[in-house]
């Protein structure tokens, strides 16, 4: 009984020490089966369906050993070691806590932001440029950028950019950039190896890493719409990780690791990094540059290696990011259909000098474009909200920006954009070509580019078409006799292009078209003929001046050759050379006058042509104040015009003066060329090696006598820019451009002569300086 009892409490005791052995069996086994079977079982894996999949394990067995031997000899590996390795280990530091609203254009002032984060905000700058040079073309093209894209980046300082060289194709420094060295060498032409981007990046690490918000790199044959990338990263968030530019996908064929990234950023475009991405990206650049530093490789592609390990981003590949990091083995003309940069804030590559301006116009041009668009937007509101004022009961005078006079006031500023002209060149290498010519340059011409002739072709046609519908050339000849000479355009700020389109037929001129082009809408406006108004010519001069026979020779073949006799004039006004006595106020004799006499000989060839004279000898030589006399002589409706004894006219000068001023409405001051000393042949040689354009003279003015007596209000006029100045505030409108149609002889100054008054000492003086600073200038360039 007592052994079976023992056996009995023998088995309780047993079974329960068994069964919890074999159940602690059974669950380290399942606990521990799917840890371990990677690498018990590695040539084992579960199909799709459930079935088994029977692998290599010596291949698998090989890749652990590698993600072993990079995670503990990452420190020592050198480039021959990477071969063998197959698998980029991502080693992503966790997410930061998150601090509200880190950007730039957070309120600073803000109660919730502590004092010295609100004083960083203010302290950081938004962009840093990193420009890339390593070969002859980089550098070529970089040392332009101080001229081009770069220049109003180093004058602004909204950001900083640094020119990173090897030493061999060091850039000329300029103030307002910096300079850095980078070493080594490329094995590929058109690329930079990765070590010179790995030097670019760690120097932004040691000097920048927390001064800039954005940072953004790419080569120096690369044109940059800087303000346009700016604008760019304002919309970005540089507390998130950001790694853009033009994504390249990588084929599978290419790839050395088997997780390495599909897409990378070309470099050669350039790339934008965020602030959180340098953060996280800077304590490991020396692991990178062991790693993944292969010479024969391209930079971008080993930097996207590095980015996939330690930030775990690619390049950002939308269709969207292409666009703007534009990239391309041939770059088609900026000016081509359809646009092909139109949203681009790079282009790569520059493959000249020239391209490299091409570009720069086109992209400045695009942001004037923008610029008019968007101020179109404003007046539009400026005037809406204008007419809510009056309709909620306010006054009609009262108006939001533009000032209590109206929406007209000083807003186009018309009355002080000077015109250019555009014209065929009938001689020089440039003929037949359509050349510019700017009254606020002193340099004459230059020839027209892609967009010129776009716009150009769109203004004629509207003129052509306009002149037709309104009846202009109203007579037995047909339409198809008409074409379009001389073009004049100005660009007007927050209003668009203007043009003045002259029409022509059998080589003379016949009317005039005005066009407008806001905003790329091209419409014409108005249009005039060619009226025969009388044009009385006021000619300041000394008594028997030796060049006045030249003059009247010029202006019979000027004069008469254009028009009928009746319908031109001249006044000449006379002051005394010397034989009068001028403190005595002694008249000379009108019969021993050579002046006079030359007057009469073409009064008797030309009797209807008006030829009269002033005497004013008992004053002092001052052209202004002949002006001045000339026009209180004269009816109020004549149509008055100064000139001087060293004028060429063309016959065209006459049409040009008829319909630039307007009665009531314009004065025009034409802009005369002016000839270099033994080089005053033929009025139609106007170029670089004959001249520039005068544009400090404002003494040759025209214009009806009763708008003369409202400009000057009466006063009296020091010269004709004070007439110019006054102008502008009488409510007329000035034009003022090139006027082809008028040059000027050289002639050498005597501004102490005892015949000049004051002011025209001082005006001579000025003349003096201005012709031979000019001379001096285009002579030497």
């Amino acid at each position: 009984m007592t052994n079976s009892s023992t056996l009995v409490a023998n088995r309780s005791v047993t079974f329960p020490f068994f069964a919890g052995l074999g159940f602690g069996v059974l669950l380290s086994a399942i606990l521990f089966l799917p840890l371990s079977s990677r690498y018990i079982f590695p040539h084992i894996s579960i199909n799709a369906d459930g079935s088994l999949k029977i692998g290599d394990s010596q291949n698998n067995l090989r890749n652990f050993a590698a993600d072993i031997q990079i995670e503990n000899n990452a420190g020592s590996l050198n480039n021959e070691d990477i071969v063998d390795n197959k698998t980029i280990p991502i080693e992503v530091n966790p997410e930061p806590p998150v601090v509200q609203s880190l950007d730039w254009d957070i309120n600073p002032s803000s109660k919730r932001i502590p004092a010295y984060l609100s004083s960083e905000l203010q302290f950081k700058k938004k962009l840093f440029i990193g420009i890339v040079n390593f070969s002859p073309l980089t550098q070529r093209i970089s040392k332009l950028i101080p001229n081009s894209w770069g220049e109003s980046w180093g004058r602004e300082h909204v950001g900083d950019l640094t020119f990173y060289s090897v030493l061999q194709y060091e850039t000329p420094k300029v103030n307002g950039f910096n300079y850095q060295s980078l070493s080594g060498v490329s094995r590929l032409p058109d690329l930079p190896s990765p070590s010179m981007l790995y030097q670019v990046l760690n120097d932004i690490c040691s000097q920048y890493v927390d001064t800039h918000h954005f940072y953004f790199v790419s080569h120096g044959n690369t044109y940059v719409s800087a303000s346009d990338l700016l604008n760019f990263t304002m919309h970005l968030n540089d507390s998130k990780v950001v790694w853009i530019g033009h994504g390249a996908y990588r084929s599978p064929q290419q790839r050395h690791y088997n997780n390495d990234p599909d897409f990378y950023c070309l470099s050669g475009s350039g790339f934008i990094l965020s602030r959180r991405s340098m953060q996280g990206l800077c304590p490991h650049l020396k692991v990178c540059e062991k790693l993944y530093n292969r010479e024969y490789e391209r930079p971008g592609y080993e930097l996207a290696r590095c980015f996939k390990r330690f930030l775990n981003v690619s390049c950002t590949k939308s269709v969207r990011a292409h666009a703007l990091f534009y990239s391309t083995d041939f770059l088609p003309d900026p000016y081509a259909s359809p646009r092909p940069f139109e949203d681009s804030l790079t282009v790569h590559p520059v493959v000249d000098e020239t391209m490299l301006y091409i570009l720069h116009q086109y992209f400045i041009e695009r942001q004037l474009n923008h610029t008019l668009r968007m101020n179109e937007y404003y007046y539009s509101i400026v005037q809406n909200m204008d007419r809510v004022l009056v309709k909620e009961g306010g006054m009609p005078d009262d108006r939001l920006v533009l000032g209590r006079d109206g929406n007209e006031n000083k807003y186009h500023h018309r009355d002080i954009i000077s015109w250019d002209v555009i014209e065929k060149e009938t001689e020089g290498k440039a003929k037949g070509n359509e050349i510019v010519s700017s009254a606020n340059q002193p340099e004459p011409t230059r020839t027209l580019v892609g967009h010129d002739y776009i716009a150009l072709d769109d203004a004629k046609k509207i003129a052509l078409k306009h002149a037709t519908e309104t009846e202009l050339l109203n007579d037995e000849d047909t339409d198809d006799d008409m074409n379009v000479g001389t073009v004049l355009r100005r660009v007007v700020p927050g209003v668009g292009v203007e043009y003045r389109a002259h029409l022509m037929r059998n080589e003379e001129d016949v009317g005039t078209v005005c066009v407008n082009q806001p905003y790329s809408r091209v419409m014409a406006f108005g249009a005039r003929d060619a009226a025969s108004t009388k044009v009385t010519f006021v000619l300041p001069m000394q008594e028997a001046d030796r060049n006045f026979a030249d003059f009247m020779q010029m202006f019979e073949q000027a004069s008469m050759s254009a028009d009928q006799p009746q319908n031109v004039g001249l006044l000449a006004i006379l002051y005394d050379s010397g034989k009068a006595n001028v403190s005595g106020g002694k008249q000379f004799d009108e019969k021993s006058s050579e002046t006079l006499t030359l007057l009469n000989l073409y009064k008797q060839k030309y009797p209807k042509l008006s030829l009269r004279w002033i005497d004013a000898a008992s004053g002092a030589f001052s052209y202004m104040k002949a002006v001045e006399m000339a026009t209180l002589a004269l009816p109020s409706e004549t149509l008055i015009c100064s000139v001087d004894l060293f004028h060429q006219m063309s016959p065209e000068y006459l049409y040009h003066i008829r319909l630039n001023t307007v009665p009531y409405e314009r004065l025009f001051f034409p802009v005369p060329f002016q000839f270099f000393k033994h080089k005053n042949a033929v009025p139609s040689s106007i170029g670089f090696e004959n001249g520039f354009w005068r544009s400090f003279d404002y003494n040759t003015l025209c214009g009806y006598k009763h708008d003369l007596v409202q400009a000057s209000g009466g006063d009296k006029l020091a010269n004709g820019e004070d007439l110019y100045r006054k102008a502008l505030s009488s409510g007329l409108d000035v034009f003022r451009a090139p006027e082809y149609a008028l040059v000027k002889k050289w002639r050498d100054l005597d501004c102490d002569s005892k015949w000049l008054d004051d002011d025209e000492k001082t005006l001579c003086s000025n003349e003096k300086l201005q012709l031979t600073l000019a001379a001096n200038r285009l002579q030497n360039s």
